[in-house]
C-alpha cells in the first residue's frame, strides 16, 4: 500500500484505497475494533473515490462496515 497506492488495476479499483479497506476488515476481525473504526474515518476522508474491483464506491463499503 504505501509504494503502490497511487496506482490503480486495469478495471479501475485503486490499489492504496482497496487495501487500506482490506486490512481495516482484517483488523476489525482481530477485535481491535477501535483501531478500525479509525481506519474506516481515513478512508472515508482520504479514498472516498475510490471504488473496489466490482466498481463499487468506498464510500458506500465503508458506510456498510460501519454498520
Amino acid at each position: 500500500m504505501e509504494k503502490f497506492s497511487d496506482c490503480f488495476y486495469f478495471n479501475g479499483c485503486q490499489v492504496g484505497g482497496y487495501g487500506r479497506y482490506l486490512l481495516t476488515l482484517t483488523i476489525w476481525e482481530r477485535g481491535e475494533k477501535d483501531k478500525a473504526k479509525k481506519l474506516l474515518a481515513e478512508l472515508k476522508e482520504n479514498d472516498k473515490d475510490s471504488i473496489d474491483h466490482r466498481g463499487r464506491p468506498m464510500l458506500d463499503l465503508v458506510t456498510s462496515a460501519e454498520r
